[in-house]
């Protein structure tokens, strides 16, 4: 099928008849992934300079998660991908390592408001930007094999 009866199979079908998922997902990498070297270079120079921008960057990363969350399960047709699918399946454990990402960084978010400590700043967003490269790595595979 060419690139013009695809196009006309995706408008027939719908908007979400083409995974969501892959176009979005890289707005919250992004910011976080920012947010992460902020908060890193913040802590390894004591300054403030960036504070304004670091808040509304990982606000907006923070935010934009439960979408990207939500665009990933429809795309996998629904919670189908833990109730039927086999353990060793990457997209299992891209769905799971999602979730801990979302988790650990929306912890760093809080944290940062309510009680700033510099050293578990820097951790929780080191651990989530691991997470982030599994995430990415897993992908890849399943995208290009």
């Amino acid at each position: 099928m060419g690139s013009a009866g695809f196009a006309f199979a995706a408008a027939e079908a719908g908007f979400f008849a083409l995974p969501v998922h892959p176009i979005v997902v890289h707005f919250p990498v992004a910011l976080l992934t920012i947010a992460w070297a902020l908060t890193t270079w913040r802590y390894w120079t004591g300054s403030d300079r960036f504070a304004e921008t670091l808040g509304f960057v990982e606000t907006a990363g923070v935010i934009s998660l439960p979408f990207v969350i939500a665009t990933g399960f429809v795309d996998a047709d629904g919670f189908e991908v833990f109730t039927e699918a086999e353990w060793s399946e990457p997209l299992v454990w891209h769905a799971l390592l999602g979730i801990a990402a979302a988790i650990v960084f929306t912890a760093h978010w809080w944290l940062r408001r309510r009680r700033p400590d510099a050293r578990a700043e820097v951790a929780l967003t080191s651990v989530g930007m691991w997470l982030l490269i599994l995430l990415g790595v897993i992908a890849g595979e399943m995208v290009f094999g």
